[in-house]
């Protein structure tokens, strides 16, 4: 038996960051923060994740120590591909106190296209435009009844 698929509409690979990788001063989180430093150590079998279900309003900050000039984030989940987050928003701060929107939406076609094009890090890419930031916060603005919201490793790229 043969079957014919027909091509579909030309569909852009996910988005490079331009710049480097920022150094990180610390993370926090509002769910199962004892596994932060997961995030930063280099192995991607290791992860931080919520320890539950997802939910709104977990969310994650990153503190890079001082201002930068930051470009966007990737967040790679490695092997627990189901655990992207539904919906997130990215707020970028220099102060901590006052944020400003970076970048929000749903992420099921980008973790989906991430799974094929880089299947051991599945690397979730979030460009934004550049600006001055010290804090970062990803907020979960989805829920997930089954899944967790996991980050193996986390970026932060710019200059």
């Amino acid at each position: 038996m043969t079957y014919r698929i027909q091509r579909g509409p030309h569909v852009e690979p996910p988005p490079k960051i331009d710049g480097d990788p920022l150094p990180v001063a610390s993370i926090s989180a509002t769910a199962n923060a004892a596994l932060v430093g997961a995030m930063t150590d280099h192995d991607i079998l290791t992860r931080w994740h919520a320890g539950r279900e997802q939910r709104p309003g977990d969310s994650m900050t990153v503190d890079l120590g001082q201002p930068r000039t930051v470009h966007g984030a990737e967040t790679l989940i490695g092997g627990y591909v189901a655990d992207f987050p539904r919906q997130l928003s990215i707020e970028t701060s220099l102060d901590g106190q006052l944020w400003s929107p970076a970048w929000g939406g749903g992420t099921a076609l980008m973790a989906f296209s991430a799974a094929l094009a880089d299947p051991l890090n599945v690397p979730l890419a979030f460009p934004f435009d550049p600006r001055a930031a010290r804090y970062l916060r990803f907020t979960q603005t989805g829920s997930e009844q089954v899944y967790y919201w996991s980050v193996a490793e986390l970026r932060v790229l710019g200059r």
